[in-house]
């Protein structure tokens, strides 16, 4: 089996299209399970939803979050507002389930790469502990270079490989994916235009990514 995963420099950058990519790619040479581990939105905010409806794959490829609560803000405090909390427990028992089943997946996180589930458990150390390689997720934009950097270094303290970054929302003009393979020491996998729908850029990210299969 193998993990992927999908994290970004923050919440918002295009990280569901991502990994709808990453998905799709993944099939085209072995079965893959999709998984967001914890989800905060309402209906309109569902990723997994948005994920099997863009990628037009069967719903048994999909394993629900461990926790979805319908604040559309960061996970600790989501959960607080229902009088809940999000344990480690309940997070690595669905992560050992499904590795015990042999089942390869992509993971999406949520937000960024440091947001907290609970004040004392940050998103990041329940990653390090799937073993998962790592696609970021960064909007094209000023920026970008010091959030990425930021990113990439905080990855690196935690031994999470990574594979790549994905530029979301680029314009023609941007000379970032230059400096991020300069400064960042890891490849740029793909450059998504801020022109393209979701549905248009969705094919030549598909194409972009198999080379990670």
């Amino acid at each position: 089996m193998r993990v992927l995963g999908v994290t970004g420099t923050d919440t918002g950058v295009g990280k569901t299209l991502v990994a709808t990519a990453l998905f799709m790619a993944a099939h085209r040479h072995a079965p893959f399970h999709y998984w967001k581990p914890v989800q905060t939105g309402g209906l309109a905010d569902d990723d997994t939803a948005r994920v099997r409806a863009l990628s037009g794959l069967p719903a048994h490829f999909f394993e629900a979050p461990v926790h979805h609560f319908p604040a559309p803000v960061s996970p600790h405090l989501a959960a607080r507002l229902c009088d809940q909390t999000i344990s480690r427990a309940s997070l690595e028992e669905k992560r050992a389930a499904l590795q015990a089943q042999g089942r390869s997946l992509i993971v999406e996180g949520a937000g960024g790469l440091l947001v907290p589930y609970a004040p004392d458990f940050l998103q990041a150390e329940f990653f390090q502990t799937l073993g998962a390689e790592w696609v970021v997720v960064v909007e094209d934009r000023l920026g970008a270079i010091n959030h990425t950097l930021l990113t990439l270094h905080a990855m690196q303290a935690l031994d999470l490989k990574v594979l790549g970054l994905v530029l979301n929302f680029s314009e023609e003009k941007s000379h970032n994916a230059q400096s991020l393979q300069e400064y960042g020491k890891v490849p740029v996998l793909a450059r998504v235009s801020r022109t393209l729908s979701p549905e248009r850029a969705l094919d030549g990210l598909v194409d972009k990514l198999t080379v990670l299969f």
